[in-house]
């Protein structure tokens, strides 16, 4: 099979946790030849060494800078003081044994004097964490040198599935002085072969050739991936050089051969390529038609015209001037006037410059910048409270300590700064879920009283290290923000006890002070020693997280329901002990539209639950990731799971708990999956969330939402900006405030009609929700269209005037904040008169909240 890189991770990553993917980077990622160490490469994130270690007597001497690098922000430097010990800094990631690999990367030095071992760059086997063998030991390092970069293969025994990659000095020879910087390593899966398609081609005398026109391919085993855009080239035979990945021929005007080698990850490739003259045209473009016609551009293309040798682009003429000048057969222009019409032709063109005839002329006209809707509000019809749990968010026990904590290492305090943004933005947090995979491998007792009571423990495969950032941390980074939070706690059904679990109840809710119902440690006491004195308000016992993932196969995973009926009757047995009213939530199948989850196999785990257990719990819970797929797929889930409720147990006593939702990144052409994460925050992501969100409240069934995530992977509200090392709020914040301040008293029924309003249409992109307030009624409006405005019509507010405006956008739906910049607005305006609202033109690309107030009738 053939694959781009860039679709690998969609369906695979789709709930998972950030974090997770970047340890398990190896195995989850199926294209073949990622960097394994793609996380924190180039020693970029925030705190300095995330996915690194030093060694234990390199203290001070090795350090994370950002004085001297190679590329990005920072790089890694080790300072040799004279004295003769080992200094050093390390990588350890997950290979397959019998398998060849290729590392690179970039050392720099200045004043290297030693008696001594040099620097050197030293790959180590291991199996699991048992040491087998130095794989390699290069001691190439000159005293002083400018950024060079070091290559090489490495082919792992069958009994080895972990490489340690250090960069260091080891102790032995005297003593050494001077610096040793790193930076931008790679370590990736070397490729059985290459493969140029086509390996042979005639370019024409006269000009550059674009040498993208040659595609390269990357073999696996049976697996091919397109790799082009990262391959060099080299010519090794004939006159001529490569520059910018252009070929320029220096050969004699009657032509000549030149071949090319092309290298990428310790493998190569050859391609001939001839030089000849031509005095041929090429034929003139056929079928020139509009693919896409929009407000202010079209997207055209045309059939390809034949060369005798190649064609080599296009030029494209807009109203018979001369627009753009292109290789393939696609042109998009943008910025075109709405309703207006254009003519376009197109003339083909070769490596010798001679130009075809023209195609025939095009004439296109764009779309209007306004469409109509409707919108039926019935204010009888209430279709459920208007809960500030519907607002909610995920936390994340490894990485919301980089945003949270003190810098230093020894401090169990929250940052003055986080408090600080957070109370003067004034974000309340009404419902609060320590989230993800994360709650599964964590052991909140080894997390608990001051750093000398807790222990070290490893979440994914990291070392193992105390956890500065445990259950008392969170409770204070978010009651400090917000006195009145509510929080929903996951319980570790992997690893914890259902004793355990009685635990963690005892040390949220109980009183202290020797009342201890489970006996042995008072672990309420712990909590009202670390400064939590009042029971935490715990809305929802949620048990387990993803647990039918295959990962989780060893105790449940996507066969293990059964045992997961059984583990959740013991826990809620202890909880309900403890809790008598507790409110339970258990989980329906994780990621429904996997290959393996057809629309009958998938139900039959909440089915399950269901009947076993429908009387015990209050929730189910799902996680949609919307927008890669559409929230109209979202929601057929969802009915499902509704009517599956009514039908088993009889009622629809038990709700739906949106645990996790958030936007999924997709990939963007060009870019790697992690540098299109800002999508999820940009204007974008805010509008797509939104637009979820209005949905969700309309749905009867959902009773609470949880967004993924607060602080952590692509989605977070707050982040520590790699340029200031402030931190910065997201659109993501701008949005949940917005929408909190919407809340009314209660959610009525809102109809829609108009173009992409349907609820079943997967092209939806215009949403209206209204609460009841008690002067009024609050709509809030979600637009998700670039360019198209929409002129709503309303029935059912005769009564109700508009009294204020605000309004969430941002220049285009890239925008997005960042720790230097603010490109997501939100503006709020107060509006005069007193006639009934009837009518709105929404804008483009936006948010916008309208409070109206009841009209009231002139006095007699």
């Amino acid at each position: 099979m053939k694959k781009k890189i860039s679709t690998m991770l969609v369906v695979v990553m789709m709930a998972v946790t950030i974090l997770q993917l970047f340890i398990y980077e190896s195995v989850v990622r199926a294209a073949a030849n990622d960097n394994l160490f793609a996380y924190n490469s180039g020693f970029e994130l925030t705190p300095d060494y995330t996915g690194w270690g030093k060694g234990a007597v390199s203290g001070a001497a090795v350090t994370i800078q950002g004085g001297v690098v190679r590329s990005e922000a920072k790089a890694a430097k080790i300072v040799f003081d004279g004295s003769d010990k080992t200094l050093e800094i390390d990588r350890f990631s997950a290979v397959e044994g019998g398998t060849a690999y290729y590392y690179e990367l970039w050392l720099k030095t200045d004043n290297i004097t030693t008696s001594g071992h040099k620097p050197q760059i030293t790959l180590m086997g291991y199996n699991g964490n048992t040491f087998k063998r130095v794989i390699q030991s290069t001691v190439e390092t000159s005293p002083n040198q400018d950024w060079t970069k070091y290559e090489g293969t490495i082919v792992m025994n069958t009994d080895e599935n972990k490489v340690r990659l250090l960069i260091r000095r080891a102790a032995g020879g005297g003593g050494i002085t001077g610096t040793l910087y790193a930076d931008d390593v790679v370590l990736a899966k070397k490729p059985d072969s290459l493969t140029i398609t086509p390996n042979y081609r005639q370019f024409s005398i006269g000009n550059s050739s674009d040498l993208s026109v040659l595609p390269v391919s990357a073999q696996y085993g049976s697996m091919s991936i397109e790799v082009t855009p990262a391959v060099k080239w080299a010519v090794s035979t004939g006159a001529a050089y490569v520059l910018n990945n252009q070929l320029y021929f220096t050969g004699s005007s009657s032509g000549g051969t030149v071949t090319l080698q092309t290298l990428y990850m310790g493998t190569s490739a050859i391609a001939t390529i001839d030089y000849v003259q031509d005095n041929e045209p090429p034929t003139a473009p056929n079928n020139l038609r509009a693919e896409q016609i929009g407000i202010s551009k079209v997207k055209l293309s045309w059939d390809a015209a034949s060369d005798n040798i190649m064609v080599t682009g296009y030029d494209v003429y807009m109203n018979n001037i001369l627009t753009a000048s292109v290789t393939g057969n696609v042109y998009a222009p943008e910025g075109l006037t709405p309703n207006s019409s254009y003519v376009f032709k197109v003339i083909a063109k070769d490596g010798a410059g001679l130009l075809s005839g023209p195609s025939q002329t095009l004439t296109v006209t764009t779309k209007s910048d306004v469409s109509s809707a409707a919108a039926s509000i019935n204010t009888n019809d209430v279709v459920k409270q208007a809960s500030k749990r519907m607002l909610g968010y995920n936390h994340d026990w490894y990485q919301s300590q980089i945003a949270i904590m003190e810098d230093n290492p020894a401090s169990l305090n929250i940052k003055t700064e986080y408090t600080n943004l957070l109370q003067n933005f004034g974000l309340p947090m009404p419902l609060n879920r320590m989230a993800g995979s994360d709650s599964q491998v964590f052991r909140w007792q080894q997390a608990v009283g001051n750093l000398a009571q807790r222990t070290p423990q490893s979440t994914w495969g990291e070392p193992a290290a105390v956890y500065r950032f445990g259950p008392a941390e969170w409770l204070h980074s978010v009651l400090a923000v917000d006195p009145n939070a509510e929080f929903v706690w996951n319980f570790n059904m992997m690893m914890d006890t259902p004793e355990d679990h009685a635990d963690a109840v005892e040390y949220l809710t109980g009183a202290g002070g020797g009342v201890n119902p489970n006996g042995g440690i008072d672990w309420a006491q712990r909590r009202i020693d670390a400064g939590i004195v009042a029971p935490v308000n715990v809305a929802v016992w949620e048990l387990g997280n993803e647990l039918d993932f295959a990962k989780y196969k060893d105790k449940f995973g996507p066969d293990g329901v059964e045992a997961y009926i059984e583990a959740c009757r013991e826990t809620i047995l202890e909880v309900r002990n403890l809790i008598p009213n507790a409110k339970i939530a258990v989980l329906a199948k994780t990621s429904p539209w996997s290959d393996y989850n057809d629309n009958v196999v998938w139900r039959e785990w909440h089915q399950a639950i269901l009947e076993e257990l429908g009387d015990d719990i209050d929730y189910i819970t799902f996680h949609p990731y919307y927008l890669g797929y559409p929230i109209s797929k979202m929601e057929q889930y969802l009915d499902a799971i509704r009517d599956d409720i009514v039908q088993i147990t009889g009622s629809d006593r038990i709700k739906v708990f949106l645990s996790e939702h958030a936007v999924w990144p997709e990939e963007l052409p060009g870019k790697t999956w992690k540098e299109s994460w800002y999508q999820t925050h940009a204007l974008k992501g805010v509008l797509g969330t939104a637009q979820f969100l209005n949905r969700m409240f309309q749905r009867e069934e959902i009773a609470s939402a949880t967004y993924h995530s607060f602080s952590s992977g692509p989605w977070g509200l707050v982040y520590k900006s790699p340029d200031t090392g402030q931190l910065y709020l997201t659109g993501m914040a701008d949005l949940m405030k917005l929408l909190n301040e919407s809340l009314g008293s209660e959610v009525v029924r809102v109809t829609l009609t108009g173009e992409s309003t349907e609820v079943g249409n997967q092209y939806a992109s215009l949403t209206v929700n209204a609460m009841k307030t008690a002067t009024g009624i609050n709509l809030v409006i979600v637009n998700r269209e670039p360019e198209l405005k929409r002129q709503i019509h309303f029935s059912g507010l005769n009564s109700y005037t508009a009294v204020k405006e605000t309004i969430l956008t941002g220049d285009s739906l890239d925008s997005y904040n960042t720790g230097t910049s603010q490109e997501i607005q939100v503006d709020t305006s107060e509006l005069t008169g007193n006639a009934p609202f009837a009518t709105y033109l929404m804008p483009a690309k936006s948010v916008v909240v309208l409070t109206l107030d009841t009209i009231t009738p002139p006095a007699p």
